[in-house]
């Protein structure tokens, strides 16, 4: 089954059960005794060596436990690019909200000081949002390089006698080289306010740009499984 979220596609594998499913041609084998050993009627127990069916089996159910795996985890990921896509406009909304006021606010009206307010803690929000685990996950691909070291490209391993896939690096902290977002202090200028309002489109713009080659990433990752 396929999941898709805006353009990242999931694929779920069948959830493995208890039950042992065997395809066509796929007979249940009876284990045999092992013929070099004494029966159980020479006072020892048989020896049996398990079915080549239930090893191949065991095999793909170890598989789709890890695929199943890497794909919350890029849900995750996912995830945390839709939070910060809505505070992002939320901010937005925040800056129009002094920018489009006429007569304009004063410097200390509480209306404006509010919103900046606001601003300013959505963006420390998106920054939170980034810090990456220390554990080594997809979630890494989110953070500044600059600032903590484990964040950058993902792999993980494909398969047997394959190369191992990869999450770019996805940067998209509130900072320098990442989403590039204003900083503004609560008593900020109207002209400052009017250029951070200016500067959300292209913060707008590389969220989505990253987003977009996130998902194709992750579409490939999970194709590699199959």
């Amino acid at each position: 089954m396929a999941i898709t979220t805006n353009n990242l596609t999931v694929v779920s594998p069948a959830i493995a059960s208890n039950e042992t499913h065997y395809g066509p041609g796929m007979a249940q084998k009876t284990p045999q005794p092992n013929k070099s050993e004494p029966d159980s009627s020479q006072g020892r127990p048989a020896v049996t060596t398990p079915s080549t069916d239930r090893i191949l089996i065991n095999e793909l159910e170890g598989a789709n436990e890890e695929i199943r795996e890497v794909a919350r985890q890029i849900r995750e990921v996912d995830h945390t690019m839709d939070v910060i896509a809505q505070n992002l406009e939320k901010m937005t909304i925040s800056l129009e909200t002094i920018v489009k006021q006429y007569p304009p606010y004063l410097q200390n009206d509480k209306e404006r000081v509010a919103a900046l307010r606001q601003f300013n803690g959505l963006r420390q929000m998106i920054d939170k949002l980034t810090v990456p685990a220390p554990e080594d996950t997809p979630a890494k691909i989110l953070g500044d390089k600059k600032m903590y070291p484990q964040a950058g490209d993902w792999e993980f391993p494909s398969g047997k006698g394959r190369a191992p896939v990869t999450l770019r690096h996805q940067p998209v902290h509130a900072g320098a080289g990442g989403l590039d977002l204003p900083d503004l202090s609560i008593d900020a200028s109207d002209a400052s306010v009017q250029k951070a309002f200016g500067q959300m489109t292209r913060s707008h713009q590389a969220l989505r740009q990253r987003r977009d080659a996130f998902a194709g990433d992750a579409n490939r990752a999970m194709a590699s499984f199959f």
